[in-house]
């Protein structure tokens, strides 16, 4: 699916995936306070009707971006809402422990669905439009698992780690574009997902400390890939 439509509007449009909770949701309103046009996708309809009470005039969309219809549902309602994107967050994801001993086909090709082929089919329809136009920042938010092995979360490690290379392969193509491409590696970031764990949650890193990360890569308009250590390390 190619994507031809200009962005006709002044304002600056900003799609935001796994904006229900936790770091899309901190993005989310980051960006709205700036005065970004937020197109935020949750699977879940009660999580982002909070986020709309919180903010004016954000567009809301559900969808399961694990399957290629959430994917492609939720690229005809951006393109009919803005043409093509000023801002991609690439944030949804999908966390399994598992090892390379107790792992399956099944688990891995789950967490591949939302790691990694979620933010390629949502970015691949708008990327030939974003070079033309010559402007744009995309963002995939990775993990410090994308760089190195995670014990116990082998299936999670391996598709962070493609979702990097996707990211590295798009800042080396478009770099003459004008197009920004950024990849945030953080450790762990104290999300609803940590729910339920009894360890201490004290030195992990914040949902809001990534989204000022993000705001930070978009005022300097600055491609990178940025690595950001707990407090514990």
């Amino acid at each position: 699916m190619a994507i031809l439509l200009e962005n006709e509007h002044k304002t600056k449009f900003a799609v935001v995936t796994g904006a229900g909770k936790g770091i899309g949701c901190a993005i989310a309103k980051t960006l709205a306070q700036k005065g970004y046009t937020i197109i935020a996708c949750a699977r879940t309809l009660e999580d982002l009707q909070l986020l709309q009470a919180e903010i004016p005039g954000i567009l809301v969309f559900t969808a399961d971006l694990a399957t290629t219809e959430g994917v492609g549902a939720l690229i005809v309602f951006v393109a009919a809402q803005c043409g093509v994107p000023d801002v991609i967050v690439n944030n949804v994801g999908k966390y399994t422990m598992d090892t390379m001993l107790t792992t399956n086909a099944k688990v891995f090709d789950e967490l591949m669905q939302v790691n990694y082929w979620a933010g390629y089919r949502l970015t691949m329809p708008f990327l030939k439009a974003m070079a033309e136009r010559g402007s744009g920042h995309i963002f995939t938010i990775c993990s410090v698992a994308s760089i190195e092995p995670k014990e116990n979360a082998s299936s999670y490690s391996i598709t962070k780690h493609a979702q990097l290379g996707f990211s590295r392969n798009l800042a080396a193509d478009l770099k003459a574009t004008g197009v920004k491409v950024t990849a945030i590696l953080p450790a762990n970031v104290d999300t609803p997902s940590w729910d339920g764990f009894e360890g201490d949650r004290s030195t992990f890193l914040k949902p809001e400390d990534i989204a000022n990360v993000v705001l930070e890569q978009l005022e300097r308009g600055e491609s990178g890939e940025i690595l950001i250590r707990d407090k514990a390390e």
